[in-house]
């Protein structure tokens, strides 16, 4: 960014605070500025925005860096933190997901299991659950692991199918997540209106009405 784009950065990170109930001030706002300023306005602004959507806590300058695809471990931690949130709240316990970053999938085992997740109670999901999570991720995100700790997680109703004879199981559906926010795409411009071309005939009467509105203008200055 440069100087110039300081007072829209500066927007926006308030705008931020103001939604997470933390104060702004100045000396807040500088260092913000000096943790991002190497990045552009539009990195910002999106990584801002998908806080605001997604965090329920004021992210750190790494975070948001995170958010706008500059990784450090901490950050990479908090958009995964963000990615099982919102798949908890939008698919829940009875389905079965699967993480496109797999080390979520290998954190939440270790956390207790999927089903057991989204069924705890919202306080200690947002509070103890999110500091493990965190923590975990980082630790784990440096460690291979094995393909049944990346496993996708199973939910309620896959438990319940395994007790239907297999040749009228029905097909696993297993709903994959991504983790990476995605970069909103700039709308087409319109396109112009085009008209339609007047046939001959139109054109023949167009003209004769032409014609007369002149003679008319024509003859009453004549009579004046």
């Amino acid at each position: 960014m440069i100087e110039a784009e300081k007072p829209a950065f500066f927007t926006a990170l308030f705008a931020l605070a103001s939604t997470m109930g933390v104060e702004a001030d100045e000396p807040m706002g500088l260092g913000y500025w000096l943790g991002m300023r190497d990045l552009s306005l539009q990195e910002c602004e999106q990584a801002i925005e998908h806080a605001i959507r997604q965090s329920r806590f004021m992210p750190k300058p790494a975070e948001l860096r995170a958010l706008a695809g500059r990784d450090t471990p901490a950050g990479s931690a908090l958009r995964a933190w963000m990615a099982l949130q919102r798949a908890v709240s939008q698919h829940g316990a009875w389905a079965s997901v699967d993480f496109e970053d797999k080390t979520i999938n290998a954190c939440v085992r270790v956390l207790g299991g999927w089903r057991q997740l989204c069924t705890q109670d919202a306080d200690e999901f947002t509070k103890w659950t999110a500091q493990r999570f965190l923590k975990e991720y980082e630790t784990l995100s440096r460690v291979r692991l094995s393909d049944e700790q990346l496993a996708p997680l199973v939910g309620h109703h896959q438990i319940a199918n395994q007790s239907v004879p297999e040749e009228i199981r029905p097909a696993l559906e297993v709903k994959l997540i991504a983790t990476r926010p995605t970069k909103r795409k700039a709308l087409p411009a319109p396109k112009p209106k085009s008209w339609p071309e007047p046939s001959d005939e139109e054109q023949a009467a167009n003209k004769t009405k032409a014609r007369d509105l002149i003679d008319s203008t024509l003859g009453k200055v004549s009579n004046v």
